[in-house]
């Protein structure tokens, strides 16, 4: 296996990409007609655009709205919602479970002020990534760079493709025992980290493997859990690949660190020892 594959890293930036990653704030105005709650205006395209923000690393996002009445109390929740279906399983290889497992959660500010007519409501989403914007581009480049070194895999069936990724991962990613206990160590949980210094903790593994098998066309879901050997248990993580439409599942950093193929493709009760959340 290769450790520590340092790679030198692009020392420029574009001038107006570091600007935009610097300052892109999102603005949007959604205007609540619904006494009782809020029933914003083009929600599909809120929801896009805090993805879009999302996936560009966006400092800080900002919903600005105005209401007939003083939704204070409700602020908090209607921003969550937003936020979760933002992060929605979405099939593309780079949103989804790859978001929402990339970042640690976000802090939000909420204002409400008179207005002329009703209430201005202001809502600032800050996430906080594991990644930025520059390392991203890099697991975007190699992406395509690992998939393409797949060759013509038009003939593969799901099972086949599902194969070749969890191949790739076992021979090129080694566990990081070294921030195992670190909690601190955030870049550990990511695909950067496992593509760049090809080591990685579970959430790293489940990541990549997402990313992965999402771009050769094998929809599958990142699981958390716990993992339970010898009575003692542990956070976890591991993929649900669908095969033809049926969940398998599959933990690449068990069968990695184990040298073995016990969990590969394997249904929910073969899977010995894990133990998902609800």
């Amino acid at each position: 296996k290769k450790r520590f594959g340092y790679m030198e890293k692009k020392k420029i930036i574009p001038i107006i990409l570091l600007c935009v990653i610097l300052i892109f704030t999102l603005v949007f105005i959604i205007y609540s007609r619904n006494y009782d709650g809020f029933k914003i205006k083009d929600r599909e395209k809120v929801v896009y655009q805090i993805r879009q923000a999302y996936k560009h690393r966006a400092k800080s996002i900002t919903l600005k709205f105005n209401s007939k009445s003083n939704h204070r109390d409700k602020l908090k929740e209607v921003s969550a919602e937003l936020i979760d279906e933002a992060l929605a399983h979405t099939k593309e290889p780079d949103e989804g479970d790859y978001i929402r497992f990339q970042t640690s959660g976000y802090k939000l500010n909420v204002d409400v002020k008179d207005a002329v007519l009703g209430y201005d409501c202001i809502i600032k989403i800050s996430p906080e990534y594991y990644t930025d914007a520059e390392e991203e581009e890099y697991v975007d480049k190699r992406i395509e760079e690992i998939v393409a070194g797949f060759g013509d895999i038009s003939g593969f069936s799901e099972k086949e493709r599902a194969k070749l990724a969890y191949d790739y991962i076992k021979d090129s990613v080694n566990y990081d025992v070294v921030h195992k206990y670190k909690d601190s160590n955030k870049s550990k949980k990511t695909a950067y980290q496992a593509l760049y210094y090809h080591e990685a903790d579970c959430i790293g593994y489940a990541v990549l493997y997402y990313r992965l098998l999402l771009k050769i066309g094998v929809d599958n879901r990142v699981v958390i859990g716990d993992a339970v050997t010898d009575g003692e248990s542990e956070r976890h993580a591991w993929n649900e690949v669908y095969i033809d439409k049926e969940p398998l599942y599959v933990d690449v950093t068990l069968d990695d660190v184990n040298g073995t193929c016990d969990y590969f493709l394997k249904k929910e009760n073969e899977m010995s020892g894990h133990v998902r959340d609800n």
